[in-house]
């Protein structure tokens, strides 16, 4: 899996978010389904320890005789780097969600998870940073260009963080500049038309790539390792949070389907549809629709 795909689902997760919490509300049970957490940190741990080594070498390199060691070492690990990145968004956007469940729940069982695996990424993306200001072995036009990624990242860091903090003003700790993440909070904060997320939602996955390709490598450095986080964020949404075909349900839509379940259950709340939350084989499929539908 390419870093893209991966900063595309931040903002799948982002519009999504709404859903989920308001799931995790009506539904104590969805709790089972956001308990993937444990999934996401296994696979975020293992690629930080890949990011780890990567960075390791560097430090042999630059200690090595060799002269061309160190330039050796970014033509090989460039796109590593990059990766750090732009992967920085999920990571983000999951650390902002992290916390909100936490907040709605009334329980601190997701966030310090998330929050450990936001606070490593962010030494990973510093150690990237002061390797881009050695400069030893790095060309500029190398330099320059990681600048650039890391400013774009930066921009979208914030827009999505935003989002999420239009209802929750303590999330904006989880975006690059606190002043431009608060802005997009306020412009949010009148809520959206849920005719249109869809479609907003498809603009905005589309923008992120077009920005992105540009000034990343075409080829992927970790692809096992993104689609194991990939896959494990995924699996947060759970069967109940999709209208069908690994398609996710609006806000809107789930309102709908629960006003629907609590009259004929006279107020017990209880999924009767064809997809149950605690049906391993349902979410086994769906996930499995949902990750081919967004990253085929």
């Amino acid at each position: 899996m390419h870093s893209i795909e991966t900063a595309q689902l931040a903002v799948v997760m982002s519009h999504r978010a709404d859903a989920l919490l308001y799931l995790q509300q009506r539904d104590r049970s969805i709790a089972d389904c956001v308990g993937t957490v444990e999934d996401y940190w296994v696979a975020s741990h293992t690629r930080l320890e890949l990011w780890h080594q990567t960075m390791k070498r560097l430090k042999m390199a630059s200690q090595s005789s060799l002269p061309s060691a160190v330039r050796i070492w970014w033509d090989a690990h460039r796109a590593v780097l990059e990766e750090i990145l732009v992967t920085e968004l999920l990571t983000r956007v999951v650390a902002a969600l992290g916390q909100a469940l936490d907040a709605h729940s009334g329980r601190d069982e997701v966030s310090p998870i998330t929050h450990a695996i936001f606070l490593s990424h962010m030494e990973a993306r510093n150690r990237v940073q002061e390797a881009m200001l050695d400069r030893r072995g790095c060309a500029v036009h190398d330099a320059v260009r990681l600048n650039r990624l890391r400013r774009v990242t930066e921009r979208w860091s914030d827009h999505l963080v935003g989002r999420l903090a239009a209802d929750d003003r303590s999330l904006v700790t989880f975006g690059c500049d606190r002043h431009r993440t608060e802005i997009v909070a306020n412009e949010h904060e009148q809520g959206h038309d849920s005719r249109v997320q869809g479609v907003v939602e498809g603009l905005e996955t589309g923008s992120l790539a077009t920005s992105l390709r540009p000034i990343l490598s075409r080829r992927s450095a970790l692809p096992m390792a993104n689609a194991e986080v990939a896959s494990s964020v995924i699996r947060w949404l759970a069967p109940a949070s999709f209208a069908g075909q690994g398609i996710p349900a609006s806000l809107a839509r789930l309102r709908l389907q629960w006003d629907h379940v609590d009259g004929e259950t006279h107020g017990e709340t209880q999924w009767t549809g064809s997809c149950q939350p605690d049906e391993e084989t349902s979410q086994s499929m769906l996930n499995d629709a949902a990750f081919a539908l967004w990253f085929r």
